[in-house]
């Protein structure tokens, strides 16, 4: 399954044919022969590892395959139109990542607004998901919360629902600024009030995974991030209820992007979720705290009070 990677900054990649003919494409990081953990990313970056965090994967045994959803790096996009088809058919596409490398069960780990992804691929394939960790952020939402959002964050939330077509040209606009600015500009535009993601941000390796990430992920255009930026006002808390896995949060207490109140929101609504709080960290945890996003891997819920 594996193609030699058009990109030399990636690690090892693979890609495979769809059952609609599309292609996908995936990372594998870790070991190479190890316990099967699906990495889904955030918005058009966070699928890539540090390269520590890649070695201690390894040391533990994990193997972390990163599909890149449709629209994502040369993943071909779908056709699926609104927020409701888009998360089933993206929920298929890693059904078919299952078969084609083999996977009768794995963890997931939801990166960010990945979490969505988690829980409804959890929901719909329960005998395939061991145990879920999401990463700062949970399938939970009233609009009603949008003032408790970072203001980047409101003002597209509301565009995306709204102005779709405005949305996509300032996304846009956000691009051309990135590609002329760099990554560490673009990221510290929506860490700036939060001291633990700027220091996050002083770290080379993390603002080249970030930039690389984001010029990779989103090298078809602002369309599959804008997609997808419209999934985070679904509302999966009865899905994530239902689950029979274990259910872990990991969010920091200084996010200013995603705040804790959002993390303690879906703790109410889904009573069997397991929190983990970061006192120091911010939004950024797959960078800063990967340790602790390995433990609840290797140490799901059930299994810690067993």
């Amino acid at each position: 399954a594996l193609n030699g990677t058009e990109d030399k900054a990636l690690p090892r990649m693979g890609s495979f044919q769809l059952p609609d003919d599309r292609r996908s494409d995936f990372l594998l990081q870790g070991a190479r022969e190890g316990a099967p953990v699906i990495l889904l990313h955030t918005l058009g970056y966070g699928a890539q590892l540090t390269a520590r965090a890649d070695r201690e994967a390894s040391d533990r045994g994990l193997s972390i395959i990163a599909p890149f959803r449709a629209g994502h790096g040369y993943s071909d996009p779908t056709s699926a139109i609104g927020p409701a088809a888009l998360l089933e058919q993206s929920t298929e596409d890693l059904a078919a990542l299952f078969d084609r490398l083999g996977i009768t069960k794995a963890r997931l780990i939801g990166h960010a607004s990945g979490s969505t992804q988690a829980i409804h691929f959890a929901a719909r394939y329960p005998e395939r998901v061991e145990a879920v960790v999401m990463i700062s952020r949970a399938p939970i939402w009233k609009d009603k919360w949008l003032l408790d959002l970072s203001p980047n964050h409101r003002a597209l939330a509301i565009l995306t629902r709204h102005l779709p077509g405005a949305a996509r040209l300032i996304m846009g606009a956000v691009l051309r600024h990135f590609h002329q600015h760099g990554a560490f500009d673009y990221a510290a535009k929506g860490a700036l009030h939060s001291p633990p993601d700027m220091a996050v941000l002083e770290d080379r390796e993390v603002v080249n995974l970030m930039g690389h990430g984001v010029t990779f992920g989103l090298r078809q255009g602002p369309d599959a991030y804008c997609r997808e930026f419209e999934l985070m006002r679904l509302d999966l808390t009865k899905e994530a209820r239902a689950l029979p896995c274990p259910l872990t949060l990991i969010y920091g207490s200084a996010d200013k992007i995603v705040p804790p109140i959002f993390a303690e929101r879906f703790a109410e609504a889904v009573p069997q979720a397991h929190l983990v709080r970061v006192a120091d960290g911010g939004h950024f945890l797959l960078y800063s705290h990967w340790h602790d996003v390995l433990d609840a891997l290797m140490n799901p819920p059930s299994a810690r009070l067993a």
